[in-house]
């Protein structure tokens, strides 16, 4: 017999979701980083720039699918990518939109 797969594993590895990147609340400088979590995803892993790009820093591994980013400079411009890693393996890097830090 060969294995079968649940359409909802094949789906989940495939999603296309968005990442919101909004400001703290209340703390200048202080960014919060969304994504839909995927169905099987066992870590979370974040990567930011706040050169437009040109370079990324990788941060913690994360079990939550939002992060906090704390000690930006308000004025700067940040992006942040997202990879889902799943039971089944790695998902897609997403990448947000470039949002200027408050």
């Amino acid at each position: 017999s060969f294995p079968t797969r649940r359409s909802s594993d094949l789906e989940a590895s495939h999603v296309k979701q968005d990442i919101t990147v909004k400001p703290k609340r209340g703390e200048s400088g202080t960014m919060i980083a969304d994504v839909k979590k995927v169905e099987g995803t066992i870590s979370n892993l974040w990567q930011i720039s706040t050169d437009r790009g040109n370079a990324w820093d990788s941060l913690d591994p994360s079990s939550k699918s939002r992060i906090e980013i704390t000690g930006l400079m308000p004025g700067s411009t940040l992006i942040v990518k997202h990879l889902p890693v799943l039971r089944k393996g790695k998902g897609t890097w997403l990448i947000s939109a470039a949002v200027v830090v408050v």
